[in-house]
């Protein structure tokens, strides 16, 4: 019996180790982009890879991504990040359900611009219910992560009446004025 239970637990780690070269990840880069783009009301665009991840926990992970800026905005894009993971949690998805667990930002460079009546690209041009997006109100969409961590975050913060300024890096998200 010792030996069929190291047989199946051989069988997973080889299953776990290939399917991250076996699923079509790239294929569904359409499926991310169009609602991501919906629920912000901005187009987020995956430029580089698109890779399945398993370990540490299971997502996906996004190279050289751009979420565009407001209409108007001095910058073309809000952020720009060289990667972005997205975790979710394994028992909702069995069930059909998308519970993100996790949302990591490699090195976003987010760029935070005032107009002169005060208000600022941060809000979201969409309106949606705590914890759901504006593009995907059922209980099948995906939920506000648990966790979020920033890794070498440089925000560039500019008003109206004047040029960008860089903001130093920061580990947490910058607090807004309201």
């Amino acid at each position: 019996i010792l030996i069929i239970v190291a047989a199946v637990i051989g069988v997973l780690v080889v299953v776990a180790v290939a399917l991250p070269f076996v699923v079509p990840v790239n294929a569904y880069r359409g499926q991310i982009e169009q609602p991501a783009s919906a629920a912000t009301g901005r187009q987020l665009k995956i430029n580089g890879a698109l890779r399945l991840r398993i370990f540490p926990t299971l997502g996906v992970k996004a190279e050289q991504v751009t979420l565009a800026n407001v209409p108007g905005g001095q910058a073309p894009y809000f952020a720009t990040m060289d990667s972005l993971g997205v975790g979710v949690k394994l028992l909702p998805l069995l069930s059909g359900k998308v519970e993100v667990s996790q949302v990591t930002l490699n090195k976003p460079v987010i760029n935070l611009e005032v107009e002169k009546d005060g208000k600022g690209n941060a809000v979201s041009t969409r309106a949606a219910s705590p914890g759901r997006s504006a593009a995907c109100p059922g209980p099948a969409c995906p939920r506000v992560p648990s966790s979020r961590r920033f890794v070498a975050a440089t925000a560039a913060a500019t008003a109206s009446s004047g040029p960008p300024s860089r903001m130093p890096r920061q580990t947490s998200p910058p607090s807004l004025p309201r």
